[in-house]
């Protein structure tokens, strides 16, 4: 093993989740560690902004139970579940006109609460039968067609099915719209596979959400782990460019604050960025270089980057006069909206403000109607009445409240700022989050990412959404796993202490053919039974997608009720053999 007292140094570009997870466990190996991070505040889509005196989630997150290796790194700075974080096992949807009859979805992909789910009037029980069996069904593909998953969108997967519907098709474009802010018709397949692979090992619960703002219950203490293991933090730095010499990196420029680059040499760089930021990092040598090359005059294959994609979810937070009936402690979707919007209650502010506050995520950026161009300020706090200095953020947030009224009833007002109104408009604001984009798993995108690590540059590692690790779908859970994989790659080269990192868990797909093949008479039947509502005038896609369930024979309920029983069994055998 490398002496513990050596100088070695990493510098890491990138203050998210994966910049910070490599952060902390190269510290704990007693490795020199400075985070640049470009944003006034660390952690990333983490992150928070502050606004009246309290701190606003950059995105409402849900983190999974099959979240192994973000649990370690959050036990590690003492959260624990139950204490930080408190379950929710449920997820709703709801129709325009149809308030409060949330269509709701609990541990989705547990046997425990299949029938329960497929009564759940999201679909018609047959569509419902049909919409699980398709993931079933990709779930058995397993590896074995990894590329040509990554090839095919999830859209196209789902509608080359002998027993899809429109309905089911339209389902899964409502909900990856929703939760990952992309259409099904651009999302891998195998992005899609991924995600409900884990999901479908650890179901339940649906997922844990932190209790307050994740920056200050999750990334503000592991702050100050790295602070008293002597990490060099700096925040408003910008890197500007790259030199490459004789196959290592050997300096870097960067601004503070905007202001003139400086040089610095480095020894071991990990570049912990998002697409856009990587892309300019890459293509530029530092400031002042009279020789030596940039990253992709040695590496060009990285020039791909550039088609790597990434969008922004506006989230408006609105506070309520008063405390609104019938608000759910859950997510809720809501179902054919304009701009695909989806809610949840912000429980801690709300009760701080004896009232309703709700966070409304629109993820069909694009769908908005207005010129959102410039990114905010997030230095400092937003003063009270910024939305009103930035018409095109109050008339999004107009907009947004007016389609989200169709669902929830409230009384809005003419206008913004309309005195009589149930709106709190000092207390709302609505950020665009263009400095703060979700990465996009878009079809054949896997192939423009990076690996850890490349031979022709030995000092260079990477690590966040743009790196290729088994997660596959950006999530809290990817960024956390691929800062392991760069400090390990580190602690390899230098002997140290290796690094953790938990494979994440799924069913094998031989365990699933069994299922498929078994299950497959039931979907045919789901599908002529399908069909034949729809012709009536009585299913999902006649109703314009959705409804109560279907008016099912008995027969037809008894046999539904014997697969799920079915199913249970088949899932506590394969639980024994693997």
């Amino acid at each position: 093993m490398r002496d513990a007292n050596s100088s070695l140094e990493v510098t890491i570009v990138g203050g998210g989740v994966a910049g910070l997870t490599a952060a902390l466990r190269l510290a704990e190996r007693r490795v020199a560690v400075t985070i640049l991070e470009k944003g006034p505040l660390m952690g990333g889509n983490l992150s928070g902004v502050w606004h009246a005196g309290a701190c606003y989630d950059v995105y409402p997150h849900m983190f999974c139970e099959w979240y192994n290796n973000f649990w370690s790194l959050a036990e590690d700075v003492g959260l624990r579940r139950g204490q930080e974080f408190e379950k929710r096992s449920t997820c709703g949807l709801l129709r325009a006109n149809d308030f409060p009859n949330y269509r709701c979805f609990t541990d989705a992909g547990s046997f425990r609460t299949l029938w329960e789910n497929i009564n759940s009037g999201v679909l018609t029980i047959p569509e419902m039968f049909i919409a699980d069996y398709t993931i079933l069904d990709l779930l058995s593909e397993g590896g074995k067609r990894k590329e040509a998953l990554e090839n095919q969108t999830l859209n196209d997967f789902i509608s080359e099915r002998y027993y899809a519907t429109p309905a089911v098709t339209e389902f899964f474009n409502a909900t990856v719209t929703n939760v990952w802010s992309i259409d099904s018709y651009l999302s891998s397949a195998l992005a899609y596979q991924s995600y409900a692979k884990y999901q479908f090992w650890e179901p339940t619960p649906q997922c844990w959400v932190v209790k307050g703002d994740s920056y200050q219950q999750i990334v503000t203490p592991l702050i100050n782990k790295l602070e008293k293991l002597k990490c060099t933090i700096r925040t408003s730095t910008a890197v500007t460019g790259v030199t490459v010499e004789n196959g290592e990196i050997v300096g870097i420029s960067y601004s503070q604050d905007g202001g003139q680059p400086e040089a610095q040499p480095v020894d071991n760089l990990i570049l912990a960025v998002p697409p856009s930021s990587l892309a300019d990092i890459i293509f530029a040598r530092s400031s002042g270089a009279t020789q030596g090359d940039s990253i992709v005059g040695i590496l060009p294959q990285l020039a791909n980057v550039r088609r790597l994609a990434s969008a922004p979810l506006p989230l408006l937070y609105v506070r309520f006069r008063r405390k609104l009936a019938d608000i759910p402690e859950f997510y809720v979707a809501l179902l054919e909206s304009n701009y695909s919007l989806t809610f949840v209650e912000v429980k801690d502010l709300s009760e701080r403000a004896q009232t309703t506050v709700l966070a409304i995520a629109a993820s069909d950026f694009n769908a908005l109607p207005v010129n959102l161009a410039s990114p905010v300020d997030r230095h400092g706090e937003l003063d009270r009445d910024w939305m009103v200095k930035n018409p095109g953020l109050s008339e999004a947030a107009f907009l947004i409240l007016s389609e989200f009224r169709r669902y929830v009833p409230f009384k809005l007002g003419s206008s913004f700022l309309d005195p009589d109104s149930d709106v709190d408009w000092d207390n709302t604001f609505f950020q665009p989050n263009l400095d703060q984009q979700l990465f996009i798993n878009e079809v054949s995108s896997q192939k423009y990412c990076t690996t850890v690590n490349y031979s022709a540059i030995k000092n260079l590692y990477f690590a966040g959404d743009t790196c290729i690790n088994p997660i596959t779908i950006a999530t809290v859970e990817s960024g956390v796993y691929s800062g392991l994989q760069a400090a390990n790659a580190i602690a390899g080269k230098y002997r140290l202490d290796p690094v953790r990192i938990i494979e994440p868990r799924s069913y094998p797909a031989p365990l699933l053919w069994p299922w498929k093949i078994m299950l497959q008479p039931y979907a045919v039947v789901a599908k002529m039974w399908a069909d034949f509502e729809n012709a009536a005038g009585l299913g999902s896609s006649s109703r314009g997608g959705g409804g109560a369930a279907s008016p099912m024979p008995s027969v037809g309920l008894a046999a539904g009720a014997l697969c799920a029983q079915w199913w249970k069994m088949m899932n506590s055998l394969c639980r024994q053999l693997w």
